[in-house]
């Protein structure tokens, strides 16, 4: 799969309020053994990165995903940046990906926040926002 599909995917996962979507969503962005990193969270496998976008999800279930700008690839490394907006279009979160793939799915995908809410300006208060 091409790296914009693939982003394009895993975004919707990121959208998806129903678990059963979003698992069926991830099974074709991620390897088996796939792994998500970000400065709050690890997981592991398609189940786990699901169960975690939920609950990061569930404080703003209305709030988008979107990716901003092109995508960047070489070799097996892909980077692109992200938004979540609110109904509103306010930004919650601005943030880089970086992704591993291997044979077309995501084995590893890195999270890194660019932008945080005004009143929260880390990583640890940002658990209150995701």
């Amino acid at each position: 799969m091409l790296g914009n599909d693939l982003t394009d995917l895993y975004l919707a996962a990121w959208n998806a309020a129903d678990e059963t979507k979003r698992a069926t969503l991830l099974r074709q962005v991620f390897t088996s053994d796939g792994r998500y990193i970000d400065p709050l969270t690890e997981a592991h496998g398609v189940a786990d990165i699901s169960v975690m976008i939920g609950r990061a999800r569930a404080p703003f279930a209305a709030a988008r995903f979107q990716r901003s700008g092109d995508m960047q690839a070489h070799h097996d490394f892909l980077r692109f940046s992200w938004e979540w907006r609110t109904e509103d279009s306010a930004s919650v979160v601005r943030g880089t990906d970086v992704a591993q793939q291997l044979n077309g799915r995501f084995q590893l995908m890195v999270g890194f926040f660019d932008q945080l809410p005004a009143a929260r300006q880390s990583t640890e208060g940002l658990h209150a926002v995701v």
